[in-house]
């Protein structure tokens, strides 16, 4: 039986994307494994065209999509389209927008069924009882319809032994027309609770782990057979267990591999310390990213996230002493936060040295306890014309129509005005960091030219465009 696997193109931040889909590749290894024909298609790097071309001569008996939030409905399109070329397909729907929005996402009538949670064993089932006349409807993890109601199965507890996962087949893909990393997990799974995060919508709370020894063979096999060198780990949380943090920097030591690996996705500034830094440096980690989010007290509170400010101001200096690039994550506008918030945020990036300082507003994403915030808060108020299932933000520049909600202390105006404020920041760090890690001391003699709104402004379309992951393989 056939399956093809893909996800929709979305008009995102980034034009361009750096590295093969990981999530299709893992689904494609677990059903080959079970005797599937699989072919994947990633439409972020293909035409509609190349779906349609590939619908009609592969002819699938399954199509399998993953979608975020603002990929359902293209999600939904596509679906409607495998159904007209392949009348017998069955369509099949996973991914963050399907579990944390099931009726909205079953309601568009074009999925047969959606998988919620990991998807890895509940595809599995599903796919061999489709594929063995077995009914479908007892399967865990698994949402469908049923004379117009959406029908949601007992979930699927989510994998314990993560090493038992078929190692991801990436031979689906062109690797080497992305960038130069291939993405790998190291952990699952997330145990804190912040405001904005929909990750634990997925899963549980916890952390699971595949071993140190694991994730080293894994790279080690992609260097042999790709010969790439350079693995992006998209963690929550890498490092929230320290041994296994410094037992997979010692293998790659010990075996000598000579490769890289990033955190650009993200760590607590509080599962980590002075000493791991300084071994992950030396095992080949070039950059970190940590979420500052808020410089205000109150706002860090309210988020739910657990930290104080002091604490990941002693990670940052940790960080920037081991010889790592640093880059932090920051929000716009949470709760309590004023206009001068932003602006003390940007400050303490500037204070602190930061090497790629990011700044993004608030996605009240449905399922998201944010939603809920802005929605019974007397001081709150949702942007009538925001929708999260269609919001975008190509080239990374927004309009003041784009900001999903206000406060009485904070509104729409001036949440607009911290945004171009910070994106000015992000330009200038953009250029200012690229030029100096690549001229060195000769870099300043290109400042005068390259530090002004219009040079940065036209360095980072550029960027974003033709070299993102090419030269420098982080974001």
């Amino acid at each position: 039986m056939k399956v093809l696997l893909t996800q929709p193109r979305l008009p995102t931040l980034y034009q361009k994307p750096k590295e093969p889909p990981l999530n299709l590749a893992i689904l494609a290894a677990v059903l080959e494994k079970e005797g599937f024909t699989v072919r994947c298609i990633d439409m972020e790097a293909h035409s509609s065209r190349g779906y349609l071309e590939v619908l009609n001569e592969f002819k699938p008996h399954i199509l399998g999509l993953s979608a975020t939030t603002m990929g359902v409905l293209k999600a939904s399109e596509m679906a409607l389209q495998a159904k007209r070329t392949v009348p017998e397909i069955v369509t099949i729907i996973g991914g963050y927008g399907m579990s944390c929005d099931r009726d909205y996402v079953m309601g568009t009538g074009h999925f047969d069924y959606g998988v919620i949670g990991e998807g890895e064993l509940t595809l599995s089932e599903l796919s061999n009882n489709i594929r063995d006349g077995k009914p479908c409807e007892e399967v865990k993890g698994l949402v469908w319809r049923d004379d117009g109601k959406t029908i949601v199965n007992e979930p699927r507890e989510p994998l314990k032994d993560l090493d038992s996962l078929p190692r991801p087949n990436f031979a689906h893909f062109n690797v080497h027309g992305y960038g130069k990393s291939l993405p790998i997990f190291t952990t699952r799974g997330c145990p804190y609770n912040c405001l904005y995060c929909v990750v634990n919508k997925v899963g549980v709370r916890g952390s699971r782990a595949k071993s140190a020894q694991s994730v080293v063979d894994e790279m080690e096999y992609y260097r042999d057979r790709y010969h790439i060198k350079v693995f992006s780990v998209v963690d929550d949380n890498f490092s929230v267990d320290k041994q296994r943090a410094h037992a997979m920097c010692d293998l790659i030591l010990k075996r000598g591999l000579n490769i890289q690996f990033l955190l650009g996705q993200g760590i607590r500034a509080d599962n980590i310390d002075r000493e791991l830094f300084f071994k992950m440096k030396q095992a080949g980690c070039p950059i970190v990213a940590m979420g500052v989010e808020t410089t205000n007290p109150k706002t860090m509170k309210a988020l739910r996230r657990g930290i104080r400010l002091e604490r990941i101001a002693e990670s940052i200096e940790d960080a920037k002493a081991a010889g790592l690039i640093v880059k932090t994550f920051n929000l716009i506008g949470g709760p309590h936060e004023v206009y001068e918030d932003i602006m003390n945020t940007i400050a303490f990036n500037e204070e602190m040295k930061v090497d790629i300082p990011g700044y993004g507003v608030y996605q009240p994403l449905p399922g998201s306890d944010l939603l809920e915030w802005v929605k019974n808060d007397e001081h709150a108020r949702l942007n009538p014309g925001y929708d999260p299932y269609t919001w975008s933000n190509p080239g990374g520049d927004i309009g003041p129509g784009d900001i999903p909600f206000e406060t009485d202390y904070f509104s729409f105006e001036e949440r607009y005005k911290a945004y171009k404020v910070c994106l000015a920041s992000v330009n200038q760090h953009l250029v200012k960091g690229f030029v100096d890690r690549h001229l060195g001391r000769f870099g300043p003699l290109l400042y005068p030219f390259m530090l002004n709104r219009p040079a940065e402004s036209m360095a980072r379309k550029l960027y974003l465009k033709f070299l993102r992951g090419r030269i420098e393989p982080w974001d």
